[in-house]
């Protein structure tokens, strides 16, 4: 399986070796760009799973970084995660435009877990995809054979739920899917 590769934007260049550092040690394939207008390039030829980015940056600062990311020929399903050694900037970002925010100085354990639950996240919904693709393509195949009953999967994290109006005990996101489970 290929490493995941993650953006780092970010004007500081201790951040980015600090960060390209952690990153690396954790397996991850890291490609760095001093600000946002040279990030967008990088997304456009290096195509990352993850971008994460500073916000106080000299040319292009984070917020128009991501609001432009997000009109980028396969920018707009990159998850972004924000840094700042201004806390309250992650008010600035519209919802669901980002996917974590972490004030400097950074907490190297929090973020490497962050960055684990997102690529979690992405392959339980493409193996749900996939299920549902072929399912669509082969009916017979999955037709039930007794009574299913319905689980609750967080949208966020792929674990199971026990009560779909509640928020996820493991990520604390509101939204699920449901899926059907035949004993």
């Amino acid at each position: 399986m290929a490493k995941k590769k993650i953006l780092v934007v970010d004007d500081q260049r201790d951040m980015q070796l600090l960060l390209k550092k952690w990153l690396e040690a954790a397996g991850y394939e890291v490609i760095q760009a001093e600000d946002g207008e040279p990030g967008l390039w990088m997304v456009i030829e290096h195509r990352p799973d993850l971008v994460l980015t500073d916000v106080v940056m000299p040319n292009m600062n984070g917020i128009e970084f991501v609001r432009r990311l997000r009109g980028v020929d396969g920018g707009e399903a990159v998850p972004v995660i924000v840094t700042s050694s201004r806390p309250l900037m992650v008010n600035c970002f519209e919802e669901g435009a980002i996917e974590g925010f972490f004030a400097k100085p950074i907490d190297r354990e929090g973020l490497l877990k962050k960055i684990a639950e997102i690529f979690d996240r992405q392959e339980v919904l493409k193996d749900l995809e996939a299920i549902k693709k072929r399912d669509e393509a082969h009916p017979s195949i999955s037709a039930p054979r007794g009574p299913g009953r319905k689980q609750y999967v967080c949208k966020r994290c792929g674990k199971a739920l026990d009560d779909p109006d509640e928020h996820c005990p493991h990520c604390g996101c509101a939204e699920s899917l449901i899926r059907e489970v035949f004993d």
